[in-house]
Formats: structure tokens, sequence, C-alpha cells
């Protein structure tokens, strides 16, 4: 007897705790939230995300510094020039003044076709940076997306473990005053109360599980979850020649083409005119005079192609174009086999989630019939818990099957190419 006073005087406390523990976090989700704006869309955590990672920061910078090399490769010389200055006197020696001035200018011209090798280079450079950042960035959607509903469906199980929880706390207490009355035996009392235990462990792990699904998409976004919004399905046919990994990797190969190009074409290093301008003034004669003479100089050096120079750089350029070429049908195949997959997805879920939201109706029918059969006796407390929890669990596949139907929109969306 005194075991089983103590045993009831420790539910209030028990109580107290789970509300408390409820009061904590809705307190520690609402500062979290008040810390970070809210994402409102799909679209608005993958701009956020972009604008955090390392590609979106670099991407103005990247587009100045292919621009700087698309200008440089349509100047006319293939380096800077040069000039230099010598002097040659004898005033360490015999000290008669003799003495010649000598400036020379060095132009590096380029050879012959290199000039147009080195403009498609750059332009295939450029337009290759430019279509992997589209794909870069499309594959942070990816992220974002997958990070978006997991955090979507989270959110949804634990508002359904916090409602669960909190009818299974009210339920044992109604128990409880039932029993004290002498109205229920005690076992019933012992059973809601493990039914309560059971909602509350349920509660802690949904509700673990939604911390770090908001974690994992703060970090990405920067962002915290605002209302859920769904994707529309695109309207756009599936092209693979169209999807931004597909162009990524044909301007990869473009590049690779553009430099096996230039080294075939640039087999030796730029030629260098020269212009020299030369003053000399004799050493002064015995009679005392010195006499002054200007020349001038034109030169040019030519530069051997040697094998030691162009072999390496032209079997490098052909080793890779040719991996740039095999990636391409094995990256055709996978783009082919997402979007197939996240097809058939698509309607399978979409006769789920009728056949779902039915089953959760017709659950929460008959627990609502089960718990009026139990208040006027009709029906034992074992019935009326299995019923509460079959439609618990109706109810959050039917949460969950909706979810994952959107989820796969968005999926195909993706498989398709499309931004949000």
């Amino acid at each position: 007897m005194c075991g089983d006073a103590m045993v009831f005087n420790q539910q209030p406390l028990i109580s107290f705790v789970l509300k408390a523990f409820c009061a904590c976090s809705l307190l520690a989700l609402s500062l979290l939230a008040s810390n970070q704006a809210a994402a409102q869309s799909v679209k608005d955590a993958v701009e956020a995300a972009w604008v955090r990672s390392p590609q979106g920061q670099s991407a103005a910078a990247r587009s100045a510094e292919f621009q700087a090399k698309n200008d440089a490769a349509q100047r006319l010389f293939a380096e800077p020039p040069s000039i230099a200055v010598g002097q040659r006197t004898d005033r360490l020696n015999s000290n008669r003044g003799a003495r010649e001035d000598e400036i020379e200018l060095a132009l590096p011209l380029r050879p012959w076709g290199s000039r147009r090798a080195d403009e498609s280079f750059a332009v295939a450079a450029a337009d290759e940076q430019q279509t992997a950042l589209i794909h870069a960035k499309l594959l942070l959607a990816g992220q974002v997306r997958e990070a978006y509903w997991a955090t979507v469906l989270a959110d949804i199980e634990h508002k359904l473990a916090q409602t669960k929880s909190a009818q299974a706390i009210k339920f044992a207490e109604d128990i409880s005053r039932r029993v004290v009355a002498g109205e229920m035996a005690k076992v019933n009392e012992n059973r809601a109360e493990a039914d309560k235990d059971l909602a509350f462990i349920a509660r802690i792990e949904a509700d673990f599980k939604f911390r770090q699904a908001v974690r994992q998409f703060t970090q990405l976004t920067g962002l915290v979850l605002g209302a859920a919004v769904a994707e529309t399905p695109s309207k756009k046919s599936f092209s693979r020649k169209t999807h931004p990994a597909y162009l990524a990797q044909v301007s990869v190969i473009a590049r690779a083409k553009a430099k096996a190009d230039m080294a075939n074409r640039v087999t030796r290093e730029p030629y260098e005119l020269t212009l020299t301008t030369t003053r000399e003034r004799s050493a002064i004669a015995e009679v005392g005079q010195s006499s002054t003479t200007s020349s001038a100089r034109i030169g040019i050096r030519i530069p051997f192609a040697t094998a030691s120079r162009n072999q390496p750089r032209i079997t490098e350029a052909a080793a890779e174009r040719i991996e740039a070429e095999a990636v391409l049908p094995l990256l055709a195949l996978q783009l082919d086999s997402d979007y197939t997959a996240a097809d058939a997805a698509l309607p399978r879920l979409y006769a789920l989630v009728a056949t779902a939201q039915r089953r959760a109706k017709l659950a929460g029918d008959i627990a609502s019939l089960i718990d009026k059969s139990f208040r006027l006796g009709e029906a034992d407390l074992p019935t009326k818990l299995r019923a509460d929890a079959d439609q618990y669990e109706a109810e959050r596949v039917a949460e969950r099957i909706k979810i994952e139907y959107e989820r796969a929109v968005s999926n195909l969306n993706q498989t398709l190419g499309q931004l949000p």
C-alpha cells in the first residue's frame, strides 16, 4: 500500500518534468528562430546557401579572372616588352674617356598561329568556368532540397509527437483520478502511465531528430525553416543535352580540345625582335680631341621547336581530352537513370498519398468510436490504447508520405536540371 502511495505521489512530479521539458524545447527553438531569418521557400534556401558557398562568393572574381585572360590572349605581344640599358667605359684602366652607351628594346612576338590558339583556349576556359558554376549551383540545390524536406518532415513528426505526448499526459492524469475514486483498477493506471512514457520517449526522439535537421539546414543555408512551400512540378521535358551537368562536361571537352590545339600549334617559345641604339665616344687622342658616333641595330631571335618542350604538353593535352570524352557517355547514362527513377517515383507516391490519408481518417474515426465506448464502459483500456496508437501511426504515415511526394517533386525537378 505504501508502495502504491509512493508511485501515486510521483505522478505530479513526472508531469511537471514533462511540461518543463516541453517549455524549454519551445523556448530554445524560438530563440533559434529569432536569431535567424526564415526560409520562405526552397528557392530562398538555395539562394542563401549559394551566397554562403565558396563558389558563389568567388563567382565574380572568377569571371574577372577569365575576362583578363581573354584580354591577354588578344594582345599583340606574347609577353610585355622589356628594355635593357648598358654602358662600357675605360675608366677603370686607361681612363682616356672612351665610352659606349647602349639601349636595347626587346619585343616578344607571338609565333604564327599562336594568337588564334590562345584566344580559342581563353574562350573555352571561360565557358567551362561558367557552365561549372551553373552545375555547382545545381548540385548545391540538390543538397538544399534534401535538407529542406528532411527538416519539414522532422518538424511534422515532432509536432505529432508533441500532440501525442500531451494527450497521453492528460489521459494518464484522468485515469489516475478515476483509480483514486475507485472507478478503475490499478492496472489501468499502470497501462496509462506506460503509454505516457512511450509517448514521451517518441517525443524525445522526434525532438532530437528535429533539432539535428534544423542544425544541418541552418549550417547549409544560414536560415531556419519557415512555412513549408511545395515546389511546382517543372513542365520542362527531359533532355540530357541541356542538363547543366552534361553542358559542363561538354565544356570540359571543348577546353581540353582547345588546349590540345594550342599545344600542337604553339611549338616554340615567342620570337624576340630587338631594337638597339648605340652611342660611342672614342678615347681622347694626343691632340686632346675625341669623336662620337651613333648606330642602330635590328635583330630577331627565333627559338627552335624541340621535342623536349612540345611532347610533354601535347601528350598531357591529349590525355585530358581522352579522359573528358570518356566521362561523357557515363554521365549521360547516369542522368538518364536518375530521371527515370525520379519520374517513376512520382505517380507511385501520388497514389499512396490518397490511400494513406484515407487510412488516417478511418483510424481517427475508429479511435473516436472506441473512445466513446471506453467512456461508457463498453470497451477496455487496452483496446482504446491500441486504437489511439493506430491513429497516431496512421497520421504519421500519412504526413510522411505527403512530404515524400513533395520531396519527389523536388527530386524530379533536380534531375531535370531545374533550379527552384
